[in-house]
């Protein structure tokens, strides 16, 4: 409850922390977004499976390093055009992640299940799997980001992590570093790049995240700090934070507790200050807000154990390996589901949604230490044990 009260002044100091330490992006990746004029240039949607086809082509001829989508890609559409981008992945096999999600359907008993949403199986069989889910905190905005998925064997990255090559097997998650000027991270609208009359700079040797901007496809999240930002910016911000070495971790509780007695102690009434040392005090301890957070990240790797496996993997959802056959079901352990059930805070996915995909678009509840814990289903479609069908059951 005290955390949750504290929660606006944290907030308030964080932001001057990152306004403090604003930062030009890195120019490592390029946003391509499905906007109100690509929208209004198709007249319609959802689009044909053969127009993004022709963006992956475009991009990949001006020397893109990887295409990656936050685009639903679950359900059939006409099978020349499944073909047509099936096709076009399969032209430079594993440079393209398709996105895939986890969310709560409610059975015909009354009871609920997790269920994974994969890419269609022809088309992700050349293509990386990488997880869009976004952790939500409990007052609905988005804080921290997810490494990945995993349990026994099976590892699933998160876009961000995916993209940015993040090492294996992290399944912990981390602060995200609004310091990053998100509204300077270079972008392209789809139509320019659909019709080929863009600028090959903005592309070559990149990473491309495709994803929705315009309002009606409803994918926008809440930020304490940069207000509303579009799902695809929140992962490729995750991707600068992480290629930057800026993927923040929160101190653990007892140093908070120690830092605000400290500056009970330093700021209590005294008669005999006088009112420049009161003065000189209060800017002390300001500084101290400020800056303490840049010491506690810049701290060595090599610091004292609490230090290096801070935040606790409590942070990540486990779940048992979902086997490699269509269909077969991959349980959750029993702690996973206990927080999955009775989570005020929740996980949410918003990738831009079809006609047919509309109805997936849910909130899943999830519990977590002062926010969400990140609900993620991630594969890499290469390796035959990771692969998923497009929709694995998940039971409580």
């Amino acid at each position: 409850m005290l955390s949750g009260m504290l929660t606006p002044v944290d907030d308030g100091l964080a932001t001057l922390r990152f306004q403090a330490l604003q930062r030009a992006p890195s120019h490592q990746i390029t946003v391509v977004e499905i906007d109100v004029p690509s929208l209004r240039a198709a007249g319609h949607w959802p689009w044909g499976r053969d127009r993004f086809a022709t963006a992956i082509g475009n991009l990949q001829a001006a020397g893109a390093k990887v295409v990656a989508f936050d685009v639903d890609f679950s359900a059939t559409s006409t099978s020349a055009r499944d073909a047509a981008l099936a096709d076009a992945i399969a032209a430079r096999p594993g440079s393209v992640i398709l996105p895939t999600f986890v969310q709560p359907v409610r059975g015909t008993d009354g009871g609920s299940s997790l269920v994974e949403t994969s890419p269609l199986r022809g088309l992700s069989t050349e293509a990386l799997l990488a997880s869009v889910n976004i952790p939500v905190d409990a007052d609905g905005r988005v804080r921290r980001y997810t490494y990945g998925f995993g349990a026994e064997d099976t590892y699933r990255p998160s876009m961000g992590a995916s993209l940015a090559q993040t090492p294996l097997q992290r399944r912990d998650s981390f602060l995200i570093d609004y310091g990053a000027r998100v509204r300077e991270i270079d972008h392209l609208s789809f139509d320019d790049v659909y019709s080929n009359r863009f600028d090959p700079k903005l592309v070559r040797g990149r990473s491309i995240l495709i994803g929705a901007t315009a309002l009606e496809l409803g994918d926008e999240f809440a930020t304490p700090q940069a207000g509303t930002v579009n799902g695809v910016y929140i992962h490729a911000l995750a991707f600068e934070n992480l290629t930057s070495g800026r993927a923040l971790m929160a101190p653990p509780a007892w140093m908070t507790f120690a830092l605000a007695c400290l500056l009970i102690l330093l700021l209590r009434a005294d008669r005999e200050l006088s009112l420049g040392a009161l003065t000189r005090r209060h800017i002390a301890a300001g500084v101290g807000l400020l800056t303490l957070p840049v010491f506690y990240r810049t701290w060595p790797r090599s610091a004292p154990r609490w230090r290096r496996s801070w935040p606790p993997s409590s942070f990540a959802f486990y779940g048992r390996r979902a086997p490699s056959s269509p269909g077969g079901p991959g349980r959750l352990s029993p702690s996973a589901k206990r927080a999955f059930a009775s989570g005020p805070a929740r996980t949410r996915n918003r990738t831009t949604k079809s006609q047919s995909s509309a109805d997936r678009d849910r909130d899943a509840d999830a519990a977590g230490d002062g926010g969400a814990l990140a609900v993620v289903a991630i594969g890499i479609d290469r390796y035959p044990t990771m692969r998923a069908p497009s929709a694995t059951a998940f039971p409580t």
